[in-house]
């Protein structure tokens, strides 16, 4: 194709005919430049595609954080809500049942044991920390992502100071006083002899002794932090829905 077009130039110079020369060789101009704008077109168009694909990949992923998040939520709602029973019967066993110290502060023991809320954030991280934030075209739902991202840190900040006050309150001064060492498994860990030597108040069940009115308080407490946890659970879910929803009907 090049040898033509140069041989049609070298004929219309040997002819002198240099005014069609100028015509033809501007017309080949012409044609390379619309070339050139083809060519970039069809590039266009393809990282176009290429970004459309990415982009709803993209929202798939987010939208399989949002379900995980929404399984462990539940489970954890579900979780909370038993301890909130296990706290509240360890409140009547202590004033109405006949179950020693030992069995009551190892079920106490399991009641606070509070998982951590760790939700996935992989997927909007990547979105984030790699600049394709602004291959999202549906800024309804870019917003609606960002808005939720961002109440979410807050809510999270509130669940740990939760927590972090629950572990504080978990143990006393005086642990042996306490009964620490009747926790199973510490009870292992130190071994008879030294279990043998140490102390063994009988406090569970007297009202006016001073670990009897400290445990009952901290049962109280521990039931009050678990409704704001749940709570705080329920209220993520809440700012989940409406970003969940979009994805759903985004991601094909």
């Amino acid at each position: 194709m090049i040898k033509f077009f140069r041989r049609i130039r070298q004929q219309l110079l040997s002819e002198n005919k240099f005014s069609k020369y100028l015509l033809y060789a501007l017309g080949e101009i012409v044609l390379v430049v619309i070339g050139i704008l083809i060519a970039l077109q069809i590039n266009n168009w393809n990282q176009a595609q290429k970004d459309l694909k990415l982009e709803n990949n993209y929202y798939c992923r987010i939208l399989e954080d949002f379900e995980l998040d929404r399984t462990l939520i539940s489970n954890s709602i579900l979780e909370v809500e038993n301890k909130i029973v296990v706290s509240k019967q360890l409140i009547i066993d202590m004033h109405r049942s006949d179950k020693d110290k030992n069995t009551l502060l190892n079920e106490w023991l399991k009641s606070i044991r509070l998982e951590v809320y760790v939700p996935r954030k992989v997927a909007f991280q990547d979105l984030t920390t790699s600049g394709n934030l602004r291959l999202l075209n549906n800024l309804e739902l870019k917003n609606s992502l960002s808005q939720y991202y961002s109440n979410l840190e807050n809510l999270l900040k509130q669940i740990n100071q939760n927590r972090d006050e629950l572990v504080q309150r978990s143990y006393p001064v005086d642990a042996t006083g306490f009964g620490v060492q009747e926790f199973e498994y510490v009870k292992n860990s130190i071994g008879k002899d030294v279990y043998d030597l140490l102390p063994k108040l009988d406090w569970i069940h007297d009202t006016n002794h001073e670990y009897f009115k400290k445990f009952q308080s901290d049962l109280v407490f521990n039931i009050a932090m678990y409704e704001r946890h749940k709570q705080h659970l329920k209220r993520i879910l809440q700012e989940m829905e409406t970003p969940y929803e979009k994805l759903k009907e985004t991601c094909t």
